[in-house]
């Protein structure tokens, strides 16, 4: 049986560098997260997701039923993407028409995958805003504190 305290517990883990400057870093995270929630991107997907979803339980419904169940829903969603976010009005009809041709029983799924849209797209433009405060920052930070601070980090 060893003595030795396992090393876990006794010191913190090793500080994480990169080879990379943090503002490479973020600059490429920003500009990967606002092409996967731009509004051509996200919609695309849903559409894609739309054409192969068979949802049970559902496919008995005709569609009309489907949009009369949840009428008021679906009214509040085309005023918010079409009226309060024209430039949303585009790619949301296109999803919309593409699959009430092609699958209509997944409509009711894909309008909803078309209303998290409203968070996750506003959500992604303040992830967007804070990664440029922060690029920001590493611009008028002094050098010889960013040097310090990255030196800090390593030893």
């Amino acid at each position: 049986m060893s003595s030795a305290t396992p090393r876990a517990a006794t010191s913190a883990p090793p500080a994480s560098t990169t080879l990379r400057p943090r503002r490479d870093i973020l600059e490429d995270y920003k500009a990967v997260l606002l092409a996967a929630y731009s509004p051509a991107a996200y919609f695309a997907r849903v559409r894609a997701v739309g054409h192969v979803l068979r949802p049970p339980g559902l496919a008995e419904l005709p569609p009309a039923m489907l949009l009369k169940r949840n009428r008021t829903a679906l009214f509040r969603l085309i005023w918010r993407m079409s009226v309060r976010r024209p430039y949303l009005a585009r790619h949301f009809w296109r999803t919309f028409i593409d699959i009430a041709r092609s699958n209509p029983q997944a409509l009711e799924l894909v309008a909803i995958q078309m209303a998290f849209y409203l968070d996750l797209g506003a959500f992604a433009k303040y992830v967007a805003r804070e990664i440029d405060r922060q690029i920001a920052e590493i611009a008028t930070e002094p050098e010889p504190a960013l040097r310090a601070r990255t030196l800090a980090n390593v030893g």
